[in-house]
C-alpha cells in the first residue's frame, strides 16, 4: 500500500473518531461524507487519480483508494449507529424510571410522604444497629 495513502486514510479515521467521541456522532457522519465531496467538488482531478490509484489485487480483482474509504465509511457508520442506539436505549431506560419516581411521589399527599420517609429512617437504623458487633463483657 502507498505511504500517502495510508497516512491520508488513518489521519481521515483518527479525525471522525475524535469528532464521534468528543463532539457528536452526527455530525462526524456529515463530516465523513462532506469532506470527500468538498475535495471532488474543489480538486475533481486530483482527488479523483487519489482515488483511483490502485493499491493491490487479489487475482483479477482490483482494490483501489475508493474501496478502502468505503470501508472505512462503513466500519465508521456501524460506530455511530451503535453509539446513537445504546445512547437512545440509555436515556430512555433513565428517564422512565425518574419519570415515574416523579409520578409515584407527586400522587401521595405530603403526610404519607413523610409517613414513607419515617420508616425508612427507622428500618436503615435497625438495620444498622443490628450488623453493629455486641460488646465483649
Amino acid at each position: 500500500m502507498d505511504i500517502l495513502s495510508l497516512v491520508i486514510f488513518t489521519i481521515y479515521t483518527i479525525c471522525i473518531l475524535i469528532i464521534v467521541l468528543y463532539i457528536s456522532p452526527i455530525l462526524s457522519a456529515f463530516l465523513m461524507f462532506i469532506v470527500p465531496a468538498g475535495l471532488v467538488y474543489f480538486m475533481p482531478t486530483e482527488t479523483i487519480q487519489f482515488l483511483s490509484t490502485k493499491q493491490f489485487s487479489f487475482d483479477s480483482i482490483l482494490i483501489q483508494n475508493i474501496h478502502i474509504l468505503l470501508l472505512i465509511w462503513s466500519a465508521i457508520m456501524g460506530v455511530i449507529a451503535y453509539t446513537e442506539i445504546l445512547s437512545w436505549y440509555l436515556f430512555n431506560k433513565q428517564g422512565q424510571g425518574a419519570k415515574q419516581e416523579k409520578e409515584k411521589k407527586a400522587a401521595l399527599p405530603k403526610s404519607e410522604l413523610m409517613q414513607k420517609l419515617k420508616e425508612t429512617r427507622k428500618e436503615s437504623f435497625f438495620v444498622n444497629l443490628l450488623k453493629m458487633e455486641k460488646p465483649k463483657k
